[in-house]
């Protein structure tokens, strides 16, 4: 992988892409899809993306399909004292998933001060 990583960003400092936008604005682009897990839009978007890039560069592509368990953050907020924050879901540890019931959480909140033991 981190072979393939170094391949691509040397191909892009001398390719098409960066005679037109440079390396810092594909990253930029790429980082601005969102999440780019299998199974999240910004995956999709992120491959279309590099693999229009590999065609400028003449080189053949092909795409492979593969199914994979990925578990979706749907998102969710935190509302305390008129303020909304949002919470995403940690990648869990295994095959249990982050959750929640569909009718939220109502619970008692602990002020751990500045996290000093």
């Amino acid at each position: 992988m981190t072979a393939l990583i170094i391949a691509f960003w040397v191909a892009l400092s001398i390719g098409p892409v960066a005679a037109s936008t440079g390396p810092r604005a594909v990253v930029e682009h790429l980082s601005s899809l969102g999440s780019r897990v299998a199974g999240y839009p910004g995956s999709v978007r992120a491959a279309e993306y590099v693999e229009e890039w590999l065609q400028a560069l003449g080189l053949a592509t092909r795409r492979d399909s593969f199914a994979v368990v990925v578990p979706m953050d749907r998102g969710g907020r935190l509302e305390w004292e008129g303020e909304s924050v949002p919470l995403y879901a940690v990648w869990p540890n295994g095959a249990q998933t982050s959750t929640v019931p569909p009718e939220g959480l109502r619970a008692s909140a602990i002020w751990g001060g500045d996290g000093d033991w």
